[in-house]
């Protein structure tokens, strides 16, 4: 039982925390600011088609960290420090 608990948390943190996250990159209220490129920068270079790699990783690694958790206690600690 435990276990669904925390999958239907995990979901309601994706679904409503993330997706508020992403409205906000695309919805400013002011201008963005870009950092000055250094010398590290100029080593890796943009690759736009990685997008797909890094968003189909991202939502099942926070999903699997379920299973990582020893209880409740830890998932909740482990849950708000996403929210902060």
């Amino acid at each position: 039982m435990d276990y669904l608990v925390c999958f239907l948390i995990t979901i309601i943190l994706i679904i409503g925390i993330y997706q508020f996250y992403f409205w906000t990159q695309k919805n400013s209220f002011r201008e963005a600011r870009e950092f000055k490129a250094t010398r590290i920068d100029a080593f890796f270079k943009m690759r736009p088609g990685w997008v797909y790699v890094y968003s189909g990783l991202y939502y099942p690694v926070i999903v699997l960290l379920i299973y990582v958790v020893q209880d409740m206690r830890q998932f909740n600690y482990m849950a708000i420090s996403f929210l902060c």
